[in-house]
Order: structure tokens, then sequence, then C-alpha cells
């Protein structure tokens, strides 16, 4: 740590937070013949708010793994803000920021009825660590505008290039507002893992129209050569219908001398939005002898999870 002041500042930090030190005063008596006493002053260690951060964090910590930068750089906004893996340091303030933010919910909600001060400790600690974080990433944010926008400025680079300025503007007033970039962040890294890149797009356009009405429908307005000005903006789920999905698992085995077909039928992602829109499923399927059945799901049964029984004749019919 030669040389890096923030870097010697972190670590006395840290040192300060481990190995706190506490002044115990006593009283001694004199032995001057009038029977004085005077007071001594010892500095000793206090163990318990070290033992408590390990506790407390070390499980939190196993729970949860920081995100990969990998996903983030696909992101719309993180496009338009002109981040790219050469400039890593707002997307890496920002998988900071984020992690922080899971790490001090779940500490939270682990503490919220605890009264030991050590552990409690440990919570104001971390709620500190993530507004210095929140506090760098605002102010990272900042500078990555002023600097970008004397580049990118009309001004400078003609008409024509107004709208990727207007863009990289707009960009800017999500990652501002702390509570926007976060939600942000932490719902399209969702998508980004467990749908895939492919649906980023959708799940932006879907995102802005939950959390910024208002710029999703000026973007619909511009899409249609601003036709019907007056039309309600329909608000859409995040449910991505354009999923494929995945095939029906079909496995058959015996029971009590009787041959059972079972059907897996999944549910495309995420699942509340699928339960509280789906209407039916209808599976249909050909046997070896070209013997053709449908089955049909309906609402109350999907929602209620019913297996489906086979031998349920009124569930059944035929192409």
């Amino acid at each position: 740590v030669q040389n890096n002041s923030k870097a010697i500042e972190a670590l006395e930090e840290s040192f300060s937070f481990f190995c706190p030190r506490q002044t115990i005063a006593t009283v001694v008596s004199v032995n001057d013949g009038y029977g004085s006493t005077q007071q001594q002053h010892q500095d000793v260690w206090d163990d318990s708010q070290r033992v408590a951060y390990v506790r407390e964090m070390c499980p939190v910590m196993r729970a949860h793994v920081r995100p990969l930068s990998v996903g983030l750089f696909s992101l719309p906004y993180i496009k338009k803000f002109h981040c790219t893996p050469d400039t890593p340091v707002i997307v890496e303030a920002l998988l900071d920021e984020l992690y922080q933010k899971t790490i001090t919910e779940e500490l939270k909600s682990r503490l919220k009825d605890v009264t030991e001060d050590a552990r409690l400790k440990v919570l104001r600690h971390c709620e500190e660590v993530l507004e210095k974080k929140t506090e760098l990433t605002t102010e990272l944010v900042r500078k990555h505008y002023r600097k970008k926008s004397i580049r990118l400025h009309p001004d400078r680079n003609g008409e024509e290039n107004r709208p990727i300025f207007e863009e990289f503007t707009d960009a800017r007033d999500v990652f501002s507002d702390v509570h926007l970039r976060q939600v942000y962040v932490t719902q399209m890294l969702e998508v980004f893992s467990k749908i895939g890149p492919d649906h980023i797009e959708i799940a932006h356009e879907a995102w802005n129209k939950k959390h910024r009405p208002d710029v999703a429908e000026q973007a619909t307005r511009n899409a249609k050569g601003g036709k019907n000005k007056d039309a309600p903006l329909q608000l859409e789920g995040v449910l991505d219908l354009s999923q494929t999905p995945r095939g029906v698992m079909v496995t058959n085995y015996r029971r009590n001398n009787s041959d059972i077909v079972k059907i897996a039928v999944y549910a495309l992602q995420p699942k509340y939005e699928f339960y509280s829109k789906i209407k039916s499923i209808r599976v249909e399927m050909k046997s070896t002898t070209n013997e053709k059945r449908s089955f049909l799901l309906k609402r109350r049964d999907i929602v209620a999870k019913i297996q489906l029984d086979c031998h349920r004749q009124a569930m059944l019919e035929p192409l």
C-alpha cells in the first residue's frame, strides 16, 4: 500500500473495526501514608465485534455471489451510456453497489430481532459501506457524463448526432437515480441469467413501461410516427411470450400392473406472471401406432398445479 493513501485509509478503517480498543479506568491506592488514590487507564482489545462480524457475514457471503460484469455490458442503458469493457469503472461500481445492497438487506433480515450491540454494529457497518458505495457510483456517473457529453454534444458533432446525445443523457437520468439504477441492474441481470441475452431488449422495453412510463410512451409515439398521441399507454407485464417453451417431458413406468405415462409441462419465466396470465395449455401427442391424443389443461388446473390423470376421459380430446 505504499504511496496509496486510499489503500492505507481503508486498511486503518478495517483494523479499527476488527480491533477496537476500550479504555478501562481503575482506582488504585497510593502508599503515601495519607490514604490517597489515583486513577489508572488501560487500553484493552474488544474481540466481540470481530467475532460477531465473522459469524454473521460468513453465511451471507456464502449465500450470495457477486455478479459478473459480462452480463451488464449487454444492457441497453449501459450501451447508451457508452460504458465498454475498455472503461469498466461505471460497471464495476454498479456491481459493487448492487452486491453490497444484497448483503446489507440479507443481514438486516437476519438481525431484525437482535438487540446485541456487537451484532448491530456489524449491520451499521454494512449500511455505512453501502452508503459510501452508492455515493461513489453517483459521483462516477456524474464525472462520466460530464467528460463524455463534451465529445458527444451536437454543437461539436453536428445535429445528425443529436439522437445519440439524447440517448446518452437519458441513460444518465437512470443511473443518476439511486433507486432506478438499482432496480434496473437487478432485474435486467435476472433476465440475462435466467432467460438469456436474446430477451434483454424486450425486457428493457417492459421495464421502461413499468418504471418510466413517460419515456416508454414517447418511444411508442416515435415508433408510430406521432400517430395516436392521445391513446393511453397500455402497460404490459414482464412475461415474455416470445420465449420458446421447453419440450414436454414424458416418462413412463409401471404401478400396480398398470402402465403409467407422466407428462410434465414447463412454465414460462417468471412463473408468477405465467400463472396469472395463462388461459390454457394443449399438449398434442402421437403414438408409434399413429394414435393421436390431445390433452387440454385449463386455467383452474394450471393454477392449482393439478397433475393430469390420463384416465380422466373428460380431459382427453381425440384430434
